[in-house]
C-alpha cells in the first residue's frame, strides 16, 4: 500500500498560505540527515519525488507535494546539526516556526527521529512546538533496518517514552518498506476518509 498519486507542487522560502490550493496538509520534521525525503520516497512509491542527500542540510526551502489531489505532504528543512552559517541555520528555525504557527491547514506533523539514537534535546524541543501550535504529532523512527526485527518496536517504544509521546510510535525502513503499509494506512485514515 502506498499512496499512488504525488507530485512536487511549489518551494517556499517562507511560508503563503495565499500561494497553496485550500487543501490539508500533513508535514515531516526531524534533525538533518533523518531520512524526511527517504521516508516521502518511501510512502509514495516514487524514489525520484524528493532529492535524497548523502549530506546533512539537503532540504533548505519549504517544499510542498500534493498526494492523491487530496491533501500536500509538506518537507521542511531539518533542524540541529548541518554544515551551514549560523544565519542560515537561523532563517531556517525561523521559516519552520513561520511555518508551524500560519499554516491554518496544516492538521499533522510526522516528526521523524532516528531509531539508532536516543531523541535529543532538538527532538523534545521539535515535539514541544509541535503541541504548542496544537497540531497533531505522528512519531516514527526511520532507519529500522540498522536494528534487529524484534527490537524495532521496542525501541519505538522507547523513544516515544523519552520524548513523554503519547501515541504509539512507529518503526519505517524506507530500504524494505518495513511499516510503510501501517503508516500510509494511518495517513489515509487521517486524511482521506
Amino acid at each position: 500500500m502506498y499512496l499512488n498519486k504525488a507530485k512536487f507542487i511549489t518551494s517556499m522560502s517562507g511560508y503563503n498560505e495565499m500561494a497553496i490550493d485550500e487543501l490539508p496538509q500533513i508535514a515531516v520534521v526531524g534533525k538533518s540527515n533523518v531520512g524526511k525525503s527517504s521516508f516521502i520516497n518511501c510512502i509514495t512509491n516514487n524514489s525520484k519525488l524528493c532529492k535524497v542527500g548523502q549530506t546533512p542540510g539537503k532540504t533548505r526551502l519549504i517544499n510542498f507535494f500534493m498526494i492523491e489531489d487530496s491533501f500536500f505532504l509538506v518537507d521542511l528543512p531539518g533542524y540541529g546539526y548541518a554544515k551551514r552559517s549560523k544565519k542560515e541555520l537561523l532563517e531556517w528555525s525561523s521559516m519552520i516556526e513561520g511555518y508551524l504557527r500560519d499554516s491554518s491547514r496544516l492538521l499533522y506533523i510526522v516528526l521523524l527521529v532516528d531509531i539508532r539514537h536516543k531523541p535529543t534535546q532538538d527532538d523534545k524541543d521539535m515535539l514541544s512546538w509541535i503541541l504548542h501550535f496544537e497540531k497533531q504529532p505522528i512519531l516514527i523512527c526511520t532507519k529500522a533496518e540498522k536494528l534487529a526485527k524484534t527490537r524495532r518496536v521496542p525501541t519505538c517504544n522507547e523513544i516515544g517514552k523519552a520524548l513523554g509521546y503519547e501515541g504509539k510510535a512507529l518503526p519505517i525502513d524506507s530500504c524494505s518498506n518495513y511499516g510503510r503499509d501501517e503508516i500510509v494506512g494511518i495517513i489515509r485514515d487521517l486524511i482521506l476518509t
